[in-house]
C-alpha cells in the first residue's frame, strides 16, 4: 500500500469501527471516562450509545464542540460533556476522579506526552485504566499526515515512566494503530 493509494479520510475511516470496538472491549465497567484529545467528540458519543457511562471529552482546540453537540442524539447528551482544556494540565479535575482515560490518535500531538500521562494517572481512581490508541511510526499514516508517531514500544515506556502497569498491547495491522492498555498502580505497589 502506498500513500498515494489512499485518501486521508479513507485511512482513518477504514479503522474506525474496529478501533472503537477495541476500546469498548477494553473498558471494564467504567462509570466516568475522560477522552483526551477528543476532537469532535465522536468517540465519547459512540461510548455513550454503548453504555451508561458519564463521559468527558477534552480537547485543546474545542472548535468542533458546538457542531458535535448539535448533532448528538438527545438521549445521550446528559451523559456527555465536551470541554476545552490541555491534557498536560488537568487542574480542573480532582485526584482520582475518573475510572478510565482514553487517548485516541492524540498522544503524538501532545508536546510533553509524559507530563500528560502523569496527569492522567493522577486523575485516575486507584484501579483506573488508561487506553492509548495511536498510529505507529514508519507507517503510511506518517506519509499521509506528515506527522511523527511513536512506535508501540515507545508508548509502553512512556506509560511505564508515568507509573502505569502495562496490561496488554494489540497492533491492528502492520500499518497500525496500536492499542495499549495500562492500569494505575496501587498506592503501595
Amino acid at each position: 500500500m502506498k500513500a498515494g493509494d489512499l485518501k486521508e479520510t479513507d485511512f482513518y475511516d477504514s479503522l474506525r469501527d474496529r478501533v472503537f470496538a477495541g476500546i469498548v472491549e477494553n473498558l471494564s465497567q467504567n462509570e466516568r471516562v475522560l477522552d483526551i484529545g477528543c476532537g469532535d467528540c465522536d468517540l465519547v458519543e459512540y461510548l455513550a450509545k454503548e453504555g451508561s457511562m458519564h463521559l468527558v471529552g477534552l480537547d485543546i482546540d474545542g472548535n468542533k464542540f458546538k457542531h458535535a453537540s448539535q448533532n448528538m442524539e438527545r438521549e445521550i447528551r446528559p451523559k456527555v460533556k465536551c470541554i476545552k482544556g490541555d491534557a498536560e494540565n488537568l487542574k480542573d479535575f480532582k485526584d482520582e476522579s475518573f475510572s478510565a482515560v482514553i487517548s485516541l490518535y492524540s498522544l503524538h500531538e501532545i508536546v510533553h506526552p509524559l507530563r500528560a500521562l502523569k496527569e492522567c494517572r493522577r486523575i485516575l481512581q486507584r484501579k483506573g485504566e488508561i487506553i492509548v490508541v495511536d498510529l505507529m511510526k514508519n507507517t503510511i499514516a506518517e506519509k499521509l499526515y506528515a506527522e511523527k508517531y511513536f512506535n508501540p514500544e515507545d508508548i509502553k515506556i512512556l506509560m511505564a515512566n508515568a507509573g502505569f502497569i502495562i496490561i496488554k498491547q494489540k497492533i491492528f495491522s502492520s500499518e497500525g494503530p496500536a492499542i495499549t492498555v495500562g492500569y494505575k498502580r496501587e498506592k503501595n505497589g
